[in-house]
């Protein structure tokens, strides 16, 4: 399906079921967004999830092309680049595959329209018998759901060409409530017979480097409601 970008549709569909890595959908995160944002990260079983990374890539290729027939010259067509993939191959601590495709979804929970006009959103969260869950839970890693998500391609000057992957809704099948205080056995760690010296710098290195994240993966900078879409461009 192309991108019709004079009113910003995009590719619709549905993820398999998938296992929750991180999520905020009960309320939105602010770390590194005043406005707030939705956000997970799902791992999806690679045989499952062949047919979203085709989508992606077809999105991606298609504003390759339109981007391409925009160019006014052969200078502005050698600037074209790929932005980062907007999925990846889950390894272990030993480095192999585990088998894993890992995507991050997300959508902003509030803004201004270009005409000046604030919006809200949340994130609507579905049981498996379609029902609307009233109560949206905190859903922590290893609950299993499926994202609603909608796919659109973007040409970013710093990053390239890519697909973003908006957050629309969750259906959820298994819900895995998020612990307040983890343990280190909850993240796979053993007990060692070693030291380690304090470093002070780390966390804020960890920050930055989580910020320098989100700022990278893509997201076009009007993200809000449909009916509340501009029609023009966004890139």
């Amino acid at each position: 399906m192309a991108i019709d970008s004079r009113n910003f549709v995009g590719v619709k569909g549905t993820t398999p079921v998938g296992e929750v890595v991180w999520a905020q959908i009960a309320s939105p995160s602010k770390k590194f967004k005043p406005d707030g944002e939705f956000l997970i990260r799902l791992r999806i079983q690679s045989e499952h999830a062949q047919s979203l990374i085709d989508e992606m890539k077809k999105v991606i290729a298609e504003k390759y092309e339109d981007e391409k027939r925009a160019c006014k010259n052969p200078r502005d067509e050698s600037r074209l680049k790929y932005a980062p993939q907007c999925w990846e191959r889950e390894f272990d601590a030993s480095r192999k595959e585990t088998g894993f495709i890992m995507f991050r979804f997300k959508s902003s929970a509030s803004g201004v329209t270009p005409d000046g006009r604030e919006w809200t959103r949340t994130i609507p969260v579905f049981d498996t018998k379609g029902e609307p869950v009233v109560q949206i839970p905190d859903i922590g890693p290893g609950s299993k759901l499926k994202v609603s998500y909608e796919l659109r391609g973007y040409n970013s000057p710093a990053l390239g060409v890519g697909c973003s992957c908006r957050l629309h809704a969750v259906q959820l099948f298994n819900l895995s409530p998020r612990k307040e205080n983890r343990t280190a056995e909850d993240f796979g760690f053993s007990r060692e017979n070693a030291s380690l010296e304090p470093h002070a710098s780390l966390e804020n290195q960890y920050l930055e480097e989580m910020e320098a994240l989100s700022e990278s993966e893509g997201m076009p900078p009007y993200d809000m409601p449909q009916d509340e879409i501009p029609p023009w461009d966004e890139n």
